[in-house]
C-alpha cells in the first residue's frame, strides 16, 4: 500500500511539473512574440546604418566580414537583451538630421549636438 501511494504522490508530482514547464513555455513564447520585431528592427539598423561594406572594411584593415553580437543576461529581475556589432555606429549628425526633417527634434541643434542634451534620444527612437 505504501508503495502505491508513493507512485501516486509520485505521478501527481510530475504532473504539476509538466504544467509548470508548460506554463513557462507559454508565458516565454509570448514575450518572446513581444520583443521579435523589435529586436528584428534593431538588428537590420545595425546591418543598414552601422556596419561598414566590405570593401570599406576591408580598407580599414576589418574583417570582410561585419559581426553582429545579440546577448541577453539576467540583471536582478529582468533579462537585458544587448545587440553591438564591430561596426563604424550611427553617424549622429545624420540621425540629427533625419529627426529635424521629421519634426522629432525639439532643441537647439548646435548646442544640442555638442552638450548631448534635449530630446536626441527620443528622436532617435522614433526615427528607428
Amino acid at each position: 500500500m505504501a508503495k502505491t501511494n508513493a507512485i501516486g504522490w509520485f505521478d501527481i508530482y510530475v504532473n504539476d511539473m509538466q504544467r509548470a514547464v508548460s506554463f513557462y513555455e507559454s508565458v516565454l513564447k509570448q514575450k518572446l512574440e513581444k520583443i521579435g520585431d523589435p529586436l528584428t528592427h534593431i538588428i537590420r539598423n545595425a546591418a543598414d546604418h552601422g556596419i561598414e561594406s566590405p570593401t570599406e572594411r576591408a580598407a580599414l584593415g576589418k574583417n570582410r566580414f561585419a559581426k553582429v553580437v545579440l546577448s541577453a543576461e539576467n540583471r536582478e529581475d529582468r533579462i537585458v537583451i544587448s545587440v553591438s556589432d564591430d561596426g563604424k555606429g550611427m553617424d549622429r549628425d545624420v540621425i540629427l538630421q533625419k529627426g529635424i526633417q521629421k519634426g522629432l527634434w525639439n532643441g537647439p541643434e548646435k548646442s544640442s549636438r555638442s552638450s548631448g542634451h534635449g530630446n536626441f534620444k527620443t528622436g532617435v527612437q522614433r526615427i528607428f
